[in-house]
Order: C-alpha cells, then structure tokens, then sequence
C-alpha cells in the first residue's frame, strides 16, 4: 500500500484545475451552437437593462418576445449572460471560458462538501469520487452547450447549500449565520433551474445517514429546505410570473410519455428510462445531443429491461437500507442516485427527449462514490484512513485502473467537445448515431434547408431530402417536415410528389398557410386550375395568412380565372385586390388589360390612368397602354403615352 500526503488542498484544486482544462481546453475553440439562441437574443444583447426584465418574468428567450406561459423561468441563466457580454462582450470564446470555470468550481465544491461530509479520514474515496465526477464523458453537454449553464449554476448553488448546512454543524458560534447563507443558496438554485429541488430530500437524507444530529435539528434543516422552496413558488406567484401553464407544450416527438395514457405504457418505460441511464453512466456511448421518438424505444411489462431493471432497482434499495448503519457511504450513494434517476426517470416529470445527458449531472456525483467505494473493495483498499491527515492509499493496481479510465475519458471528452464546434456539427455527428431519432433527422434535413434556400443545386436538395424521408419514415406527425420535403420536390420540378407532400403537410396541420399556398402552385404547374383557385381561395380565408401571401394568391387566382376563361371572376378578383392594395401597379394594369380584351375601351383606360395619377406605373405598363392604343387605332393617345414614357 503507497501513501500520499498532503499539508492543504491546494494541489487537489491545482489538479481539479489542470485536469479541467486538459480535458475541455478544446471547447475554448469552439462556435455557438444549437439552442445557443439563449445568449443570442435582444434581452442578452441589450444589456444591464433588461435584468428587473428577466427577474420579472418568463421570457421566450427564442422568439424574442415576452410569453409568461411558455418558456422556462431561469432567470439566473440569462442573468449570467447579460453580465457576460455587458462586461467581456458577445465572444463564444468567453461564453466556453465561463463555462469551463463554473465546471472547476463545481469540481472543488464536490471536494469541500464530501470533506465536511465524511471527514478527512476518507479522503482518499473523496479524491476518486471527484475525479470519477470531473471526467465522465456524460458531462460534455453541459460543458459545452452554452443553453445548459443552468444545470452548473443550479449544482453549483445546491453544493454551496449543502455545504453551508454542514459547516452550521461544525461551528456552532456561526450556526444560525450558515444556516440563513444555505436557505439563500439552495433559494436562488431554483432561479437557475428548478428541479434542483430533489437537493430537499438529499440534504436531510445525508444528515441521518452520515451526520449525528438529532432529530430536532433534521426537522430544523428539512424545514428551511422546505420553506426556500415555497418561497420561490411565492415568487413567482406575487411577480404573476405562474400566470399561464408553466413550461413548453412539448410535441409527441419530444415527450412521447405525455401522450401515451395508462399504467401499462408508464411504469415499463419509466423502467426503460432509467435502464438507459444507468447504461450511459457505466459506459457513455453513443451520447445525442437529442435522443427523444424513437432512439428509446417503449416496451411493455414482458420486455426484459423491465424485469432486468426492476431487479436491479430493487437490490439497490435493499442493499441501501440494510446498509444504512453498516456501510453509511454506499446507502447514501444508491439512495442519492436513485432521487437523481427517479426525477428524471419520466415518472412525474416527462421529460423532453425522454433522457438526456445533462440530466444526469448530479447524479454523477453519487454514481462516483458508489464506483469509487466499489473500487476500494476489489482493490482491498482501506476506505477509512488511520489518521485525520490529509493523505491519498492506493496500490499499484488501483492506480493503473484510474489512470486507464483518465486516460479513455479523455479521448471521449476531448473527441466528443469536437461535435460541439457548431449547431451543424453536433448534428452531423449525431445523426449516424441516433439514426432512429426523428428530431435528429428533421434537424439535420433543416440544416440543408437552409443551405437549398441559398443555393439550390441537386446536391444539397437531394441531402435535405433524404433526412426529411427518414424523418418522416421514424414519424410522420409534423407538419413542417411534410412541407419542406414538398418544397423541396418543387425546385425537382417533381409537382406531383410536392402536391402529395403538401397535402400530407395540411393533413397534419390544416392551419398551414404556407402548404396551401406552395400547394396551389404545384396544382397550377399540374394542369389542374380549379383546384388552384380554390386553394388560394382558403389562403384568402385564413386568419394567420401574411400580407405577402394574400397578394400573391390574388394575383396569381386572377390569372388562373383568365386561363380558365372565368373573366367574371377574374374582374371580381382583381377588385377585391385594388381595394385591399390600392398601391399596387400589376392589379391595375390586370385589370386594365382584362377590360381591353373584353373592348370596355374607357373602363381599360380609366384603370390605366388611375395607376399613372397615383404615380405606381412603371415601363412594362406604360408600353401595355401604348400597344392597346395602337391597337384600337388611337395613334394620337399612343404618342401621348409614349412621350409619357420618354419623360
């Protein structure tokens, strides 16, 4: 057995210090990226301004609009965002800096809340844990995705908590000092993401497991906890901040579970959840930026993850309760996993994506201390050390196995922070992985969208196209996806796949302006006139329908009644479009060349003329009215018109 010892803590920090950055230095090099539109936004962007703004109210920080029932309230996040930029400026590098420094500061508070904790004696289980917590791959999302600095602020806040619970303990002359600082921390974690609130339980169950207090001064302890948490719901309430359902309205492709009813659908899957989790914390591969319908697959009570799961959940407790006063660290370690798991294991809470990385980032901590106590018993490692000096055991063995698990971490973490260069990147990436999940594949299809928009060339269609069809293969729900597959057959100049495809998107969502319209143009390049019309003519009728829309249906229904020689209605139609758009020279010149053919001559004319006083003629039109003089033998008016023309 070697031995190291130590005269403070500051080589641990030094280390926890180096060892953070030697694993997520490269993020510093990367871009924003996807739901990075949390810290590019007019509240952020604005400055100290806006803070009583973000404090105050529930933001869309996406839309850039102010929608109390809809987005999160996580005011501390945007709070970090707006001091950010007001004093380093807006600089991804700065944002990863920032974000990599809260992780550090994470990794010591672990250190210092463990040593109060379980004391100098187990010191050496308290460095294995942290470095078990400092290089778990699972940890990426939240390092490098700029949105999940919710999740470092909130743990940093809990850990601040705990800790100054546990320091009201140790000096008594400052108890009530403490005591007022951990109620504040744990207070405001809430403000940075509010399902920090399974801390209430964890705090109470570490001090009847680990600490000798009373049973008064547990009751003490839950009680402030307790009252924090009603606080923050006073908050909200007196600001009129819980106005309105709380939270996004997830699709079904996001939160499946929030659709499907019956216990024989949750309980299975809730099972499945954690099995997923449990999975990934053992061994982190693949990790998604999304994972959601149908990268986790449900199952039913007869699948084995069900029974395999349950078995293994139910061994765990008994093996925690019956080792509450024997093994203390190992009970409180399952019991504390299995809060972090049970929160997010789709049982109360449906999450969005059915799992996530960065849901996990707690429970690492207690998945560390389970693996490194399990660790000390095959390596027959004291887990108590004799003395209360700062001092690390180890074997041989022991250290060439941590050394091999820094060493792999290492190549996940540093390869994984790569896939975070950007929103696209991240997406490439996870998309051969997550193959089956639709998020991913109507994502990335949105990717080359946005590319096709710019540049139309075959290949970026055909790349757009192949990820929409798998997409819509995995779930064919979502109307956009239909709509932009449609739009994509339309530059194919494929019109009767984009008819099928837009009415596959209107069969979703009949609301969809813009499939009825892109519809009407594929009918229109299909021959078929009528129906044409009478999809413009639901456009028209539509409330959501945008000012560029309703002209263009106009225009166009106009002269589809001029191809079917419905001129009755082509007059009707173009009426109704100088009275909506008074200013708009192509209704007046239709109109006047409508009227021509029909030899109402003056009413022709009139219109013309209307067009000209009011100054909204150009060139084209001008040249329209010289022709219908010559052609009605008005030699002297054309002249008129064409001197006109000239000036």
């Amino acid at each position: 057995m070697k031995t190291i010892k130590l005269q403070s803590l500051r080589p641990i920090y030094l280390g926890i210090f180096i060892l953070c950055f030697v694993f997520y230095g490269n993020t510093l090099f990367n871009q924003y990226s996807i739901d990075d539109t949390l810290i590019n936004n007019k509240y952020v962007d604005e400055g100290l301004k806006n803070i009583p703004t973000v404090l105050t109210n529930r933001l869309d920080l996406k839309l850039q609009e102010n929608v109390k029932d809809k987005s999160p309230y996580r005011p501390l996040v945007t709070v970090s965002y707006i001091l950010e930029i007001s004093v380093l400026g807006k600089s991804p590098f700065c944002s990863h800096l920032i974000n990599i420094l809260l992780y550090v500061i994470c990794c010591i508070l672990v250190v210092k809340v463990l040593l109060i904790l379980l004391g100098k004696r187990y010191f050496t289980l308290i460095i294995l844990t942290t470095i078990i917590f400092l290089i778990h791959p699972i940890h990426t999302e939240v390092v490098n995705n700029l949105k999940s600095r919710d999740e470092l602020l909130s743990f940093i806040l809990v850990m601040l908590s705990f800790y100054f619970y546990l320091k009201s303990f140790i000096r008594k002359d400052r108890s009530m000092l403490y005591q007022i600082l951990g109620f504040v921390a744990i207070f405001f974690s809430f403000f940075a993401k509010i399902t920090s609130v399974y801390f209430i339980f964890i705090i109470p169950i570490a001090f009847f497991i680990l600490k000798k207090i009373s049973i008064k001064q547990l009751l003490i302890i839950t009680t402030q906890l307790i009252l924090a948490f009603i606080s923050y719901i006073g908050w909200i309430k007196f600001m009129g901040i819980a106005k309105g359902k709380a939270g996004i309205k997830f699709s079904y492709y996001t939160a499946p579970l929030l659709y499907e009813k019956g216990l024989d659908v949750l309980i299975p899957n809730v099972f499945n959840t954690t099995y997923h989790y449990i999975y990934l914390l053992f061994y982190p591969h693949p990790l998604l930026c999304f994972y959601g319908y149908d990268t986790v697959h449900f199952i039913g009570f007869k699948h084995p993850i069900f029974w395999l799961t349950a078995l293994v959940c139910l061994i765990a407790l008994v093996v925690a309760l019956l080792n509450i006063k024997k093994e203390k660290i190992l009970a409180f370690g399952i019991l504390g996993l299995a809060i972090c798991l049970g929160i997010y294991s789709n049982l109360l809470l449906k999450a969005p994506g059915i799992i996530a990385d960065r849901f996990m980032f707690s429970a690492v901590l207690f998945f560390g201390l389970i693996l490194a106590f399990l660790i000390f018993k095959l390596f027959k490692i004291p887990i108590k050390n004799d003395t209360s000096n700062l001092q690390i055991n180890y074997n041989y063995y022991s250290l060439i196995l941590i050394l091999f698990m820094i060493f792999l971490s290492s190549l996940k973490v540093i390869d994984r922070n790569q896939d975070w260069y950007n929103g696209r990147t991240i997406l490439e990436r996870d998309v051969k992985y997550g193959e089956d999940s639709f998020k991913l594949n109507f994502m990335m299809g949105n990717e080359y969208f946005k590319d096709v928009k710019k540049d139309p060339n075959p290949e970026t269609i055909a790349k757009a196209e192949k990820y929409y069809l798998k997409a819509n293969s995995i779930y064919d729900g979502v109307s956009s996806s239909w709509n932009n597959l449609a739009f994509l057959q339309f530059l194919k100049n494929d019109f009767q796949n984009a008819e099928k495809y837009f009415l596959e998107a209107i069969h979703r969502d009949s609301n969809r302006v813009t499939s009825w319209f892109n519809l009407a143009k594929a009918k229109e390049k299909l021959g078929k006139y009528n129906e044409a019309i009478t999809c413009y003519d639901i456009v028209l009728k539509k409330d959501t329908v945008i000012k560029s829309f309703i002209k263009e249906s106009l225009l166009n229904k106009s002269r589809l009644h001029n191809t079917v020689k419905n001129f009755s209605q082509q007059e009707n139609t173009l009426k109704e479009a100088i009275d909506l758009f008074p200013e708009q020279i192509a209704f007046y010149d239709e109109m006047a060349r409508l009227l021509f053919t029909q030899s109402k001559y003056n009413e022709a004319f009139s219109y013309w003329d209307k067009a000209i006083e009011k100054r909204i003629y150009n060139s084209q039109m001008i040249q329209n009215i010289i022709m219908a003089c010559e052609a009605i033998n008005k030699p002297d008016r054309a002249e008129y018109y064409r001197r006109f023309l000239i000036k």
